[in-house]
């Protein structure tokens, strides 16, 4: 009796691991800043993949990894971080910019779903508000260990350095009044 209660259990408990790190969700996680640049500054630091690995939190850095820019600030340029020996490890590239608005992103990492990065960035009086979101797919073990909650605490870190990079560049744009 104790040994077919224990075989069930164990059953059980492998059933629940296997769900849990087999089957996928959808996972999107948004977090948004204030800044005191306008969108044409704030989309700039965006769509220039030199300066987004400056302050990206998911960038690698480590001085045993190469970063290869490949193309101009804007739509298609990339950016691929290689280890030691050339091994790959990410790669990022700008899909889409809509002019004083929007960028979308692509990471795309070895062995898991690619992570798709929207920026919406709206003028107010003084300054902007950008919006930072991430859409994925992960196996539903990412919502039970918080990888929401990570992913925040992530963006709120890039927004940090983001605003600090941004407190020494000059005025470009003038806001709307």
């Amino acid at each position: 009796m104790f040994v077919k209660g224990l075989l069930i259990g164990i059953v059980i408990c492998i059933s629940i691991g296997a769900i849990l790190f087999f089957i996928k969700t959808d996972i999107s996680v948004t977090e948004k800043v204030n800044l005191d640049k306008s969108s044409f500054e704030i989309l700039n630091e965006i769509v220039d993949l030199k300066n987004f690995q400056k302050w990206d939190p998911s960038a690698v850095k480590d001085s045993a990894v190469t970063i290869e820019f490949i193309g101009e600030p804007g739509v298609g340029m990339r950016a691929i971080t290689k280890g030691v020996k050339g091994i790959f490890i990410s790669e990022y590239e700008v899909l889409e910019i809509e002019p004083l608005e929007s960028a979308k992103l692509v990471l795309r990492l070895v062995g898991v779903s690619d992570l798709i990065y929207t920026f919406k960035v709206v003028d107010l009086k003084h300054g902007s508000e950008l919006t930072w979101n991430v859409n994925f797919r992960a196996p539903l073990f990412a919502t039970v260990v918080g990888v929401h909650d990570k992913i925040k605490n992530e963006f709120k870190k890039g927004f940090n350095v983001l605003k600090k990079r941004l407190k020494h560049l000059p005025t470009h744009a003038l806001y709307f009044e």
